[in-house]
């Protein structure tokens, strides 16, 4: 998030920033597969381990997607929306 604010100036830019984890799940779990990721503690683990956690995150994403595209491109950075 620094890219788009840092706290010790008044100018905020644009707070509104994808995250690949959370609003892309299902896309970050390809990419996990593909490169064999291992996750580097316990946390990371049992979150992959419990099955409610990607149909939620998946669910948050299209959420998410929905929400910004109601926004419309006009509010968001140009080039930011694909």
């Amino acid at each position: 998030m620094d890219v788009y604010y840092t706290p010790t100036t008044s100018d905020k830019g644009n707070l509104i920033a994808a995250c690949p984890v959370r609003d892309h799940h299902e896309v970050m779990l390809r990419i996990l597969e593909r490169s064999h990721a291992q996750p580097i503690d316990h946390n990371g683990q049992a979150l992959l381990d419990d099955e409610r956690y990607g149909p939620l995150l998946t669910e948050y994403g299209q959420t998410y997607l929905e929400r910004r595209r109601k926004l419309g491109k006009s509010c968001l950075p140009a080039g930011c929306c694909g």
